[in-house]
């Protein structure tokens, strides 16, 4: 039998305040505000615009292989997908709960605890995790753009440095036991070391 635990109230409250802040800054943000720091003694002395103040870095460009997506709800009411879920029968589904109730996001496991990848990524670390091997041929964005049709907005989940399948490939770039393995915590996943560039 399976017991799932129910959050505690003050975990709750504490992620509806997370989330209250998040979408109070964004808002802020969205109106125009800006926040400005106080000027330095240097640029106060100074009357010639500095080189980043002279020559701004150009915005980024829409590629032709980049999918357009939408503005970003001002109250974000979201479920979570699985990369499983994403690729099966359920995406159909949590797509039919944004067109149907008052759900409007998707948080998208882009990267999973275990390592398990979204799609397959030309980098040799995903190639010995073989986090993306099961994935089955198809385009990601076909199944995004289910989701903007809907009127839905994409959250991508990415699971930093907890990455089971390049830890037990890799024991070299893993948080070790003892023994030089790779440490397992709850429910046997193991965790890449931030102190390795390679890892990162």
């Amino acid at each position: 039998m399976l017991v799932r635990r129910r959050p505690s109230p003050v975990r709750a409250a504490a992620v509806l305040a997370l989330i209250g802040l998040l979408a109070g800054a964004c808002s802020d943000a969205n109106s125009g505000a800006e926040a400005t720091a106080p000027p330095s003694p240097a640029a106060a002395t100074t009357e010639e615009p500095t080189e980043a103040e002279a020559s701004p870095s150009p915005s980024p460009t829409e590629t032709e292989t980049e999918v357009a997506l939408a503005e970003a709800p001002d109250i974000v009411r979201g479920v979570y997908s699985t990369v499983y879920s994403f690729w099966g029968e359920r995406w159909a589904h949590l797509i039919e709960l944004v067109e149907t109730t008052e759900l409007n996001a998707i948080v998208v496991d882009v990267k999973d605890e275990a390592g398990t990848l979204l799609w397959h990524i030309d980098h040799p670390l995903a190639e010995a995790g073989g986090g993306a091997a099961w994935k089955p041929e198809s385009d990601p964005e076909e199944r995004l753009q289910m989701l903007l049709d809907a009127g839905g907005y994409a959250i991508a989940r990415v699971a930093c440095f907890k990455d089971t399948l390049v830890a037990q490939a890799r024991p070299d770039l893993a948080v070790q036991d003892q023994g030089g393995n790779a440490w397992k915590a709850r429910k046997d996943f193991s965790w890449l070391n931030p102190y390795q560039d390679e890892a990162g």
